[in-house]
């Protein structure tokens, strides 16, 4: 009868393989999370460039309203491409639906996607 108590070098080289295969899952569900927190980021950023555009579109008389951009706006240290198009009686008479979009390349792993954004405002003009 073999009365020793302990584990043997074979036992414990599994359970370190084990460990360390779920410490290589941790590690890779937190280079998921980085990416969806970055993408959140750019979102955020590209929502705050939009709205920035919109507000200084509202500020324009009606009959001035024109299209324009690209223009390069940072948020967040990302470079974003503000454009935006006026189109004047659309949906109805003296209605303007303004469509600002929002461009941003992402580069992960080596591989460089572009993304864009599209808000549609819709602006009455006063009687």
């Amino acid at each position: 009868m073999n009365t020793k108590k302990g584990f043997t070098l074979l036992e414990a080289l599994i359970g370190i393989t084990i460990f360390a295969v779920g410490l290589l899952g941790i590690a890779a569900l937190q280079t998921s999370a980085q990416f969806g927190t970055n993408s959140a980021n750019d979102i955020t950023g590209a929502t705050s460039a939009a709205m920035d555009r919109v507000e200084q579109l509202e500020a324009i008389a009606y009959a001035n309203l024109a299209n324009g951009g690209p223009q390069q706006v940072t948020v967040n240290n990302r470079t974003f491409n503000v454009t935006w198009v006026i189109q004047n009686n659309i949906p109805v008479t003296n209605v303007t639906t303004i469509d600002v979009t929002v461009a941003w390349s992402v580069t992960q792993s080596g591989v460089t996607r572009n993304k864009q954004t599209v808000f549609r405002f819709v602006r009455a003009s006063v009687f």
